[in-house]
């Protein structure tokens, strides 16, 4: 079961927001007898900024992760990732008679 958190972790967020956060970690540790590194540890895991602004961010990624290795990465063979980074040479075209100089060579 885990320890329960001390008295002096809620005063500290209350201090703070109170002054808008204009006050600095030293004064909070001043006033409650505390280490300066504990109140900013404390700000840091409890996230006080995104509590004061309002905007608790959710761990949702803004882009999605693409699947697959690095393009050209040599561990990827046969990987999806390779295919999607799959460049043409000159292994992988055919030749169509009667098209265009331009046009010759297609990727598969």
């Amino acid at each position: 079961m885990p320890r329960e958190r001390s008295p002096n972790r809620y005063r500290a967020f209350e201090i703070w927001r109170e002054s808008k956060g204009e006050i600095s970690n030293r004064e909070i540790a001043h006033q409650l007898g505390i280490s300066e590194k504990t109140v900013g540890g404390w700000k840091a895991k409890d996230r006080w900024i995104e509590q004061l602004n309002g905007v608790l961010q959710t761990r949702e990624r803004s882009t999605p992760k693409r699947a697959g290795a690095p393009k050209h990465n040599q561990n990827a063979v046969g990987n999806i990732g390779e295919l999607l980074y799959k460049t043409p040479t000159p292994s992988h075209t055919v030749s169509f008679a009667g098209s265009s100089p331009t046009m010759r060579t297609r990727c598969l």
